[in-house]
Formats: structure tokens, sequence, C-alpha cells
């Protein structure tokens, strides 16, 4: 029979590769705005997408930055996930790498996955969605955001580490903050009210007057879709990566 040629993406020996499962609305999240965001005209248009979930093999990111001794680094775990499709980056010239979870970069957790996948035979292009969202304010010169985030992202200094000023809400909150965000993976809950509980959040970042409010867990911009809050903007990171990702597929 003869061979059918398939129209390709100018960029067909670029594969992108999203590690989600952290959570996994979030890791499908970042895919519809990989596609959405992508100028295509047939299905041939859009790049090479890898989405990798498996969140029932990876520790939850706050439970193993505060029990160490206890749980597997989530980090060296996904880097043992893709160790098994190296077949697969081996035919590809490019490979993208982003992980939409905020947690995920602290340095404990991040580092050891750089480390892992770094001493394999493979070269991938690793994009940090912090750096990307420091790059972001600076760029739009914020100098005095919020920012929403989960327990290990506050306490590890996850985004300190990149952005200077930084203001959360009063740490007495911060445990019910977290309870808020695990309510998001939970579809069974009332997500209007969720919506609610973390708008008021919002309003007590904007007390301390913020310029803007960095949405620093991905599950949150998952429920809130507004672009701003009361007349303050809602920074979103996970549109940020997506955004660094297709400049960096674009480069092929």
């Amino acid at each position: 029979m003869e061979n059918k040629r398939v129209s390709r993406h100018n960029s067909s020996s670029t594969l992108i590769v999203i590690c989600g499962g952290m959570g996994p609305a979030a890791g499908l999240d970042l895919h519809r705005l990989l596609n959405q965001n992508t100028k295509a005209k047939v299905d041939q248009d859009h790049f090479n997408i890898m989405h990798l979930s498996f969140p029932s093999q990876l520790t939850g990111r706050s439970e193993f930055l505060y029990n160490q001794e206890t749980y597997e680094n989530p980090g060296i775990q996904l880097a043992a996930i893709m160790n098994t499709y190296h077949p697969i980056f081996k035919k590809y010239g490019k490979i993208i790498v982003c992980v939409p979870c905020n947690t995920f970069h602290a340095p404990t957790i991040y580092d050891a996955f750089i480390n892992e996948i770094e001493s394999s035979s493979q070269e991938f292009v690793i994009l940090n969605m912090i750096k990307e969202t420091a790059d972001f304010l600076k760029d739009h010169n914020i100098e005095n955001a919020g920012v929403l985030t989960t327990n290990g992202t506050r306490y590890e200094k996850v985004f300190d580490a990149y952005i200077s000023n930084l203001k959360y809400i009063d740490e007495t909150l911060q445990d019910t903050l977290l309870s808020t965000i695990y309510k998001i993976k939970d579809y069974r809950e009332d997500l209007d009210e969720v919506a609610k509980e973390l708008r008021t959040y919002c309003d007590e970042l904007i007390a301390k007057n913020v310029q803007s409010i960095i949405l620093g867990c991905t599950e949150l911009p998952v429920l809130l879709k507004e672009d701003q809050i009361n007349g303050i903007p809602l920074i979103n990171p996970t549109e940020i990566l997506a955004q660094a990702v297709l400049k960096e597929a674009k480069k092929s």
C-alpha cells in the first residue's frame, strides 16, 4: 500500500511535556491554554503534547515538605515516571517540560527533579513557572503583589525566592485557605460557594494595598475565571507558563 502524506506543523520535531496530576484539573487547564493560544486551522497545526497525569504515583507536595522522612520526594517520583518515556522522547529534537504546580517548585522538590532528569541522556528545555511569573511582574512594573497559595509554597518561600515585597493573607487564615483550595479538587463541593470564599481572601490582600494578586496555586484559576476583583488584576501563573511554552516551541 502506498504511504500517504500527513500535513505537519512546522514544529513537528518538538514535543511539549505537561507534567500534570498536581492537581489533575490544573494540568488540563494548561493543556487547554496551549491549544487555545495556538493558531491552527486543522489538527495538524497544533503542537505535539504529551500530558502525563499520574496523581496516584506522586506524593502530595505539602505533605512531603513537612514529613520528608515519611514520604518519597515527588520530584524523584516524577523523574522516574518520565524515564519510562525515553523511547518516545528520542524521536523528537526538542522536548519542552513544564510542571503546572507551584508547590512542586519548592527547591527540595524541584531541584531533585532537575537533578534526576538532567542525569539522563535526554536533553530537555525545562520552564520554571515561578521564574516566568516573576519575569511577567517585572515586565509589567508590578512591585507590590499579593499571593494566595498553599502552606507549602508560602512557608518554603517559593515565590519569595524570585519576587520581593510579596504580601500574604494573615497567617491565622492560611490553614483555612488551604482547606478551601482542597475543596476545588472535590467536584461534589458547591464550587460557587468555594469561589466566594476565595474572593474573601482576595479582599484580605486588597486591604493591604496590593497592585495585583497572584493566584499562586494552579487550582485557583480553574475556579476564579475573572481577570480582576474590585479593580485589582488577578495574575494567572498557568497562563503565563502556557505563553512561555508556546514562545519556546515556536523557536524550533
